[in-house]
């Protein structure tokens, strides 16, 4: 039988702060490398804690579908839990680089932007 670590308040808060980093990077534009640097030195039960972290920033109140969703929203163009068509995108960005400025345009064109450095990134690996 192997023993657990245990603990304490102090490194269960840095696990948290580590979640946090981790989902910075995994939802903006990190690399798989920067997660490997994050979690290389952590033990086992630390990494353990840093899943339960993570796992306990999701809403258990959200189906399954929607959970997916969040996890890779430019897969089903869901921005601000609102989903949008191709058409829907590509009008939106047309309206911005036109100079349309209105607050959903705006986050309509940072999800596209998004999505254009994903794949991109995706085409380099």
């Amino acid at each position: 039988m192997t023993t657990t670590e245990q603990l304490d308040e102090t490194s269960i808060d840095k696990l948290d702060q580590l979640a946090l980093n981790l989902v910075g990077i995994v939802h903006g534009d990190g690399e798989q490398r920067e997660v490997t640097t994050l979690t290389r030195s952590l033990t086992r039960e630390q990494l353990i804690g840093l899943a339960i972290s993570c796992a306990a920033m999701v809403d258990p109140g959200k189906s399954v579908d929607q959970l997916l969703e969040w996890l890779d929203p430019t897969a089903n163009h869901y921005i601000d839990g609102n989903r949008y068509t191709d058409s829907q995108i590509r009008d939106a960005h047309a309206a911005f680089a036109g100079g349309d400025r209105r607050d959903k345009i705006v986050r309509i064109e940072k999800a596209y932007q998004k999505l254009i450095r994903s794949s991109a990134m995706k085409a380099r690996r």
